[in-house]
């Protein structure tokens, strides 16, 4: 809460102090002096700031240099660990298909991680193939003397 004074007490004015300015006495040799010597620390704080700067500038490259080789092996053993993940994942899709009778036409189509699930995949795909049905061969079907005996197989057959 703030503090209100009262009404009938008229607050006192604040009073400023004053400070007197103390007057140097100008030195010139002194002056010139200490300009000299702040120019000298100008001129070898530029050297050192160049210094530092082609120092931190080799360091970045260095680290640079070692971060794109840990890099460069991190990326190539990922791509081995991929490949060979790809080539187990072929074989195993090889191999349920050769188990499950699988046309090779449908190996690629194969979906799972482990065998189990590959030959559950592979046996869903040959339940929704149709299967083939021999076609119907009668009397009037040309085909259907070719599926018995000729006259001469007949005939020795028979001893005529």
């Amino acid at each position: 809460m703030s503090e209100e004074p009262d009404k009938g007490v008229t607050p006192e004015p604040e009073t400023l102090v004053v400070e007197e300015a103390v007057e140097e006495k100008y030195d010139e040799a002194g002056y010139k002096a200490l300009v000299a010597k702040l120019r000298e620390n100008e001129k070898q704080a530029k050297k050192d700031a160049t210094k530092l700067a082609k120092m931190e500038e080799a360091e970045q490259k260095r680290a640079d240099a070692e971060k794109s080789e840990l890099q460069k092996s991190q990326e190539a053993a990922a791509k081995l660990a991929q490949e060979n993940k790809d080539l187990v994942r072929k074989i195993m899709r090889r191999d349920v298909a050769a188990k499950t009778k699988l046309p090779d036409v449908f190996v690629d189509r194969l979906n799972g991680e482990t065998p189990e699930e590959l030959e559950a995949d592979a046996l869903a795909i040959l339940a929704a193939m149709p299967n083939k049905v021999p076609p119907k061969t009668d009397a009037t079907n040309p085909s259907a003397a070719n599926v018995g005996e000729t006259d001469d197989e007949r005939r020795k057959r028979l001893g005529l």
